[in-house]
């Protein structure tokens, strides 16, 4: 079984399981197909898939399912036997599902998988000249122009080289820290709604006892938890991991948790945030805190390295928007 997870799309192979979905979507272009042509249609496709190995594509389709309906959309592959000697990618989706970024989404995932997993070496693709959207596709997931064919079809190819040049992206670990109530939470919560395929891990979570103290030895054990956290989730392959926290304002505490995560090669940005004392009391006293407000951390020098974001007179859209920016 292949299962290939984006954050809203599963791209699978398919079993007797999945055989109304397939009798519903197989030529979905036309009508719904019987169950007993369904079920050759997966004998086919399993067959096919046998005769794969790695390096050697024979004939590969998947299904593009909804996560959340849990529907078929669509279908997506590699086909080695329609041009002799090339492997082409191709992408199909239902017309009441276009439009949503599926196709680009799916083309993208299989890349990846052919490249990472499969050990291929060159992918083609190709499309009628009257099919701007399939053009957008390819061109979006890296895909190079060929020189067009002789009735003025498009062609397209990528090869390792270029996909891991130019397409394959390196995860983002974002740091966001800053003084209590200056907005960090807000803030990575609308950053991790933007983002796609983005963990996100407030600090806070990592230590939640009764009762707190600044004083109890075991607090540090607290960035343990951090670090396996950051781990688990640049690990799974989210694109972006966020992660606030008031303690890594400071070293060595953000030294130590950053030592400690487990993958490799990730790029960190850091953020901190700023705000004026009136800015901060403000915001402390709209969270109904009735304590007295401590500037400390606010007065604390930035982490070295970081984007120090200015706050004051801003909305969490435009403070977002800033820090999309600079990630990228």
């Amino acid at each position: 079984m292949i299962n290939l997870h984006t954050n809203n799309l599963l791209l699978h192979t398919v079993t007797e399981e999945s055989i109304n979905e397939v009798a519903r979507m197989w030529e979905w272009y036309k009508a719904p197909i019987s169950l007993e042509e369904a079920h050759n249609a997966i004998l086919w496709m399993q067959e096919n898939h046998s005769k794969n190995k790695h390096g050697h594509i024979h004939h590969l389709c998947l299904a593009i399912t909804d996560i959340t309906s849990q529907k078929i959309v669509g279908w997506c592959g590699l086909d080695g036997q329609c041009c002799p000697g090339q492997i082409v990618i191709f992408y199909s989706i239902e017309t009441s599902e276009q439009r949503k970024g599926y196709a680009a989404k799916a083309a993208s995932k299989l890349l990846e998988y052919a490249f990472e997993t499969l050990g291929i070496d060159i992918i083609h693709g190709g499309c009628d000249k009257n099919n701007i959207a399939s053009v957008r596709v390819m061109e979006k997931i890296g895909m190079c122009k060929n020189p067009d064919e002789e009735n003025g079809d498009p062609s397209f190819y990528i090869d390792k080289e270029i996909y891991f040049q130019n397409c394959k992206k390196r995860q983002k670990l974002i740091i966001i820290t800053g003084s209590p109530c200056v907005g960090k939470t807000t803030v990575a919560e609308y950053l991790c709604e933007f983002y796609e395929n983005c963990a996100y891990f407030d600090g806070d979570w990592a230590w939640c006892v009764n009762p707190f103290s600044i004083y109890d030895p075991r607090l540090r054990n607290g960035d343990k938890t951090m670090s396996f956290a950051l781990s688990t989730y640049l690990n799974s392959a989210f694109d972006y991991v966020i992660f606030s926290s008031i303690v890594v304002l400071r070293n060595p505490i953000r030294e130590n948790i950053i030592n400690d995560i487990t993958a490799k090669d990730y790029e960190i940005i850091g953020f901190t945030l700023k705000c004026s004392d009136e800015t901060l009391t403000e915001r402390h006293r709209s969270r109904g805190d009735t304590t007295d407000v401590i500037f400390d951390w606010l007065h604390t020098e930035p982490h070295p390295g970081d984007f120090v974001i200015n706050t004051d007179n801003k909305t969490v859209e435009e403070i977002a928007d800033e820090m999309k920016k600079i990630i990228g």
